[in-house]
């Protein structure tokens, strides 16, 4: 078995590519490749194409678009949700785009959204965590600062409460992707952050927390669904926006 992984945008999803990369070479996979662009390659048509893309990225991208069209007429495919799946919109696109792709497995980064749309067969969760790879930080705890709290991602409506709850001890760092700009901030920050994109979603944010959660951190964090939040509660506090604040002063005392 040999893998292609279709990744149009590849710096959103660095440390799951190499968990992925790891975890196909531990299962023996003999030949593994990255691309984000799909080539007329013939040589290729036996490959199993592992396609890591959300529904935006082909709704506004051309290019995008012609890759799908070009992996649906592929025999073998695996397809990753990297969204959560909450609007309508969204669930009757990905039940479209299921039907055209015809995938051998689909899988997804929360499990909330499994059953979120009607489908030939179940999405299952899916995130390798490869350990060596994702511990990077050799900081203690006691040369952190212990001050401040910090939101790694993109700052939109609702998340822009986080300054009201947080206000100067709030640190907001966006367009971070590298493994050196994680090492950075995790290095120097003890206290993090995670908010939903949306309100009352339930998804697991796997792509920022999991590899957190690898490294000497403390993570204040949104509910998400009860799987999820039963498996990490030990390693998160899970709460309502409203008590972050008082969590974050509990914490620190």
């Amino acid at each position: 078995m040999s893998i292609i992984i279709y990744n149009p945008y590849p710096k959103n999803h660095i440390f799951f590519i190499e968990c992925l990369k790891q975890y196909y070479i531990l299962n023996q996979i003999k030949e593994i490749k990255e691309i984000n662009r799909v080539e007329n390659n013939s040589k290729e048509d036996n490959f199993t194409y592992f396609i890591i893309v959300n529904h935006m990225y082909i709704i506004e991208n051309y290019e995008v678009q012609n890759d799908i069209n070009k992996i649906c007429q592929k025999k073998n495919k695996i397809l990753y949700i990297t969204e959560p799946i909450e609007l309508m919109i969204e669930k009757q696109y990905y039940q479209k785009l299921v039907q055209r792709l015809k995938p051998q497995k689909i899988y997804t980064y929360c499990e909330e959204n499994k059953n979120k749309f009607k489908t030939f067969m179940p999405l299952e969760y899916f995130y390798p965590i490869n350990k060596d790879y994702l511990t990077f930080s050799k900081k203690q705890k006691k040369e952190k600062n212990k001050n401040k709290i910090v939101f790694i991602g993109k700052i939109n409506e609702y998340r822009n409460q986080l300054y009201d709850i947080f206000g100067d001890d709030l640190v907001v760092f966006e367009n971070k992707y590298t493994k050196d700009e994680w090492l950075e901030i995790v290095d120097m920050y003890y206290y993090f952050v995670n908010i939903h994109r949306r309100p009352n979603s339930k998804c697991f944010e796997s792509f920022r927390l999991i590899p957190l959660l690898q490294n000497d951190v403390v993570i204040l964090s949104e509910h998400v669904n009860t799987i999820e939040e039963e498996k990490y509660k030990k390693k998160i506090y899970f709460c309502e926006l409203n008590e972050m604040r008082y969590l974050f002063n509990h914490l620190k005392k």
